[in-house]
């Protein structure tokens, strides 16, 4: 039997329930705009689950939430709320529009579902979700609570591995399993199913295609500029041979924009797969 290495990602996603209720004037428990609102100005109190998300109206970060807004004239306004940090690249961006009357009070709240990213190597490993099996690995689990969800990843070959409560796990590195069969006192004791028997071959190749990439992509920039500048001194002189020379130009930029994409597509894969 072999091992199975399993990663957990618990992050926050943004499918989302949207509720107001006028008249509401509590104070959010974390920095916002906390001037007091004479009769004709507008109160807006933004609260999420979970808190901490940025809040942009029209186009404008005005702060994170909970976040007490004010604002002394009618107008309708489009207010997002997504995270700040980029290793949450999949969660939802959720989009409101106001309609904001002088003197109102108005209390926005937004609930988001929770995401559990899970991935093993090798991918492909079963999610069983009680006695259904809801995905494959990569997986990206929703729900509006973690909490007593239980997953299971199985895979032929591969010791079955329990999930943890997915409420409270936060590392992103991996769990490493021990190979059945194998004394844990020998001198194979460490071995797992990581990618650390594939040696270094993969990582050289890694830097080559990128090396290769931008490369490319350099020479593509060059070449192209280059055909632009022998163009416009053609359109002076009416030259054939400067014509000639600004399609040559063009060809081989187009060249290597391809390898450039092509270069890009291979990097992505190999990343991707690692």
């Amino acid at each position: 039997m072999k091992a199975l290495t399993v990663s957990l990602l618990v992050l926050i996603g943004f499918s989302h329930s949207i509720s107001q209720s006028p008249g509401s004037g509590t104070n959010p428990t974390s920095p916002g705009r906390m001037s007091e609102a004479s009769d004709t100005m507008t109160v807006i109190l933004f609260q999420s689950d979970p808190a901490g998300v940025d809040v942009y109206v029209d186009g404008e970060a005005i702060g994170k939430t909970p976040y007490r807004w004010t604002i002394d004239r009618s107008m309708k306004v489009v207010v997002r709320l997504f995270s700040p940090s980029v290793m949450h690249w999949m969660r939802r961006v959720a989009v409101d529009t106001i309609r904001i009357s002088a003197g109102s009070r108005i209390e926005k709240q937004y609930k988001f579902d929770r995401i559990a990213g899970l991935y093993s190597v090798p991918s492909g490993a079963g999610v069983v979700e009680g006695a259904r099996e809801i995905g494959t690995t990569p997986f990206i689990y929703r729900s509006r609570s973690l909490a007593e969800k239980r997953l299971v990843v199985r895979m032929d070959g591969f010791e079955e591995y329990m999930v943890p409560d997915l409420s409270v796990v936060t590392p992103i590195e991996p769990i490493r399993l021990t190979r059945l069969g194998i004394d844990p006192t020998g001198m194979n004791a460490d071995l797992i199913l990581d990618g650390s028997e594939k040696g270094i071959l993969d990582g050289e190749l890694v830097f080559v295609v990128a090396g290769t990439m931008i490369t490319s992509g350099i020479l593509a920039a060059y070449m192209k500029e280059t055909g632009n500048r022998r163009f416009d001194a053609y359109l002076r002189t009416k030259d054939p041979s400067l014509l000639r020379s600004t399609r040559r130009y063009d060809k081989g930029a187009g060249v290597a924009l391809a390898i450039t994409q092509l270069s890009f597509a291979i990097l992505s894969y190999l990343v991707l797969s690692e």
